[in-house]
Formats: structure tokens, sequence, C-alpha cells
């Protein structure tokens, strides 16, 4: 079993990628887990009120978006052209996307915590045009690979699925007539009433 050269024989570039995108996404999602952390262990009265206030919800969108998303995020940057042997389309595109993150991050958060709900789709937009980003700079990578495997339709199908997710929705039935499950005479016999 032979290994893939780190160095691209026919081009001289290392096919490695760069730790420093990366490493920025998991930092910022660091920093965000315990900024929220610090939050709650500040404020422990924030626990005890209604779930649904402005302070509960800048927290829940500083730790989904800023450390799950970020962690994701940098981890995608590393792991994808490591599992299919190839370059990243553009580091220059993911530190676009980084500087994207970081303001549709801190923005949402910021104006949940301030409960200006006007600036929140905005900084929502911001975030949603990082995304964009990391797509189009999986999608442009996915292309470049030499040989498609089973990671390689993997990550096609998962970035597909973000894209379509935003414009697929499901859709809800409305409520109707209460019904229940009741038993009649026989143990054996269920019927809905």
């Amino acid at each position: 079993m032979s290994f893939p050269s780190a160095v691209d024989p026919a081009t001289g570039q290392s096919r490695l990628p760069s730790m420093t995108i990366p490493l920025r996404f998991v930092l910022l999602g660091l920093l965000s887990l315990f900024t929220g952390i610090g939050l709650l262990v500040a404020r422990p009265d924030l626990l005890a009120t209604y779930h649904y206030n402005q302070y509960i919800i800048a927290v829940t969108h500083l730790v989904v978006l800023g450390f799950i998303g970020s962690v994701v995020m940098g981890a995608m940057y590393q792991l994808v052209p490591v599992a299919l042997e190839t370059r990243l389309h553009s580091e220059r595109l993911a530190r676009w996307h980084f500087v994207a993150h970081v303001g549709g991050v801190v923005g949402m958060v910021a104006m949940f915590w301030t409960w200006n709900l006007k600036q929140v789709g905005h900084f929502g937009s911001v975030f949603a045009l990082g995304v964009g980003l990391l797509v189009f700079n999986l999608v442009k990578t996915l292309r470049t690979i030499p040989r498609w495997n089973v990671i390689a339709f993997a990550i096609f199908a998962v970035n597909m699925a973000k894209v379509l997710s935003h414009w697929i929705k499901p859709k809800v039935q409305p409520a109707g007539p209460a019904r229940t499950l009741t038993a009649s005479a026989s143990p054996s016999r269920l019927a809905l009433t």
C-alpha cells in the first residue's frame, strides 16, 4: 500500500491544506463557547427566566452559530482536501468566508442581545453569504479531485442539502379535530374516536 505524496509532482506545490484557516474557525468556536459559558456564569438568572427572551436567544445563537458552526466549518476546510487528496479551490475565498462568518455571528448575537430585530436579518444575510462562499469553495474543490469516491459523493450530498434546505420547506398540516385512541369492550380491539 502506497500513500500519496504530500507534494504534487506536476506543480511542485504542497497538497496539504493550510492550517491557518481551520485554526481560525476552531479558535473562534472556542472563544464563542467560553463567552457563552461566561455569560451564563456571570448571569445565572438567565437560566431561571422564560426561555424565549432576548438574552437566551442571543446566547443560543452564540453557541450554535459561533461554536458549533465555526468548528464544523473549520473541520470542513481541513478534512475535505485531506480526504479527497486535493487542494482547496481558494484559500482567499475561505478567508473572506471567515470575515463574513465573524461579522454575521457577532452582529446577530449583538442584535439579539439588544433586541434590535430589524438588524438581525442583515447580519443573518452576512452569515448566509459566508455559508454560500463555503459551499461554492467546496463545490469547486470537488470539481478538481482526480477520482470520485464515497467520501466525495457524501461531501457533495451534504453541500447540496445545505443549499436546498433554504428553498425546500416542509409542509405543515393544519391541526384538525383531536383524535384519541380508546379501547373498546374487547382489550384486543382499539378504535380511533
